[in-house]
């Protein structure tokens, strides 16, 4: 994160990093030529974590699948797809040094859902201050004419409403969206609006969820509004609140005019 805002954010204690896997090696043997002490606990193929001076570094360690796609190298997660274009950003900078980085918008995304792919891991006050501040960088960046440098405070609230429409959600209906989807059974319907939010909650456009799920860009904002308002009751087949069908309501004034003219 520091390197794409291009300066050093708060003190660390720990530093997170990507490392592909075929590289492990050659990567810890640099590292305890250099004074770094290794630290067990993770499994090796899954992440290798090493310490100097006080300062913790975890280097997780990546693959690619057959298609080419960026996944977890090993574990019990292996195979598992990071998010897509995690690493088609440009370089970052601190001061002079500059460092590949992992996509603003994939950061976003790992910070957010890490605590639901592994309920071991809980979210922490600094990843919300994290994903805040990476949020009004982008915003920045995207909209300078708007923005400019006043974005840096736009609250997270407001990021958040632009850009990613469903409620905020705890981690307990993160892993029970995510259950559903994996679980894959029961209704089609029940599956689908379950994927439309949890999509909609990792910051995908309504437009390519509407892609991705074979829908049409009209009912996207419908399911996502009729989640914020009546929760998973709002994924059933047979839900029948929320705001009517905006096609439907047009087609109903279509009927209105004719009748007029008739």
């Amino acid at each position: 994160m520091d390197f794409f805002l291009g300066e050093v954010t708060r003190d660390h204690g720990d530093i997170d990093w990507f490392a592909w896997a075929d590289d492990a090696g050659v990567l810890a043997e640099g590292l305890l030529s250099r004074g770094y002490q290794p630290v067990p606990g993770p499994l090796p193929d899954l992440q290798l974590d090493f310490a100097k001076d006080g300062l913790d570094h975890s280097f997780t360690l990546l693959d690619r699948d057959t298609a080419g796609r960026v996944v977890v190298a090993g574990g019990p997660w292996a195979g598992a797809l990071w998010p897509e274009g995690m690493l088609d950003a440009g370089p970052g900078q601190v001061g002079g040094l500059p460092c590949p980085i992992v996509s603003p918008q994939a950061q976003i995304e790992i910070k957010r859902m890490m605590p639901i792919w592994d309920p071991s891991r809980p979210r922490r006050t600094k990843d919300a201050e994290d994903i805040a501040r990476l949020k009004a960088a982008l915003l920045a960046r995207d909209n300078p004419s708007e923005y400019g440098f006043w974005a840096l405070a736009v609250p997270y609230s407001r990021a958040v409403a632009e850009r990613v429409p469903v409620r905020e959600i705890d981690d307990d209906e993160g892993r029970r969206l995510l259950r559903i989807i994996r679980r894959g059974t029961g209704s089609v319907v029940t599956w689908r609006r379950a994927q439309m939010v949890l999509l909609s909650v990792q910051g995908m456009p309504e437009a390519r969820i509407a892609e991705v799920s074979f829908t049409s860009d009209d009912r996207v904002p419908d399911v996502i509004h009729n989640f914020n308002a009546d929760g998973f009751s709002s994924l059933d087949p047979n839900y029948r609140g929320g705001r009517p069908n905006r096609r439907i309501q047009q087609q109903a004034r279509d009927v209105g005019h004719a009748e007029q003219q008739s």
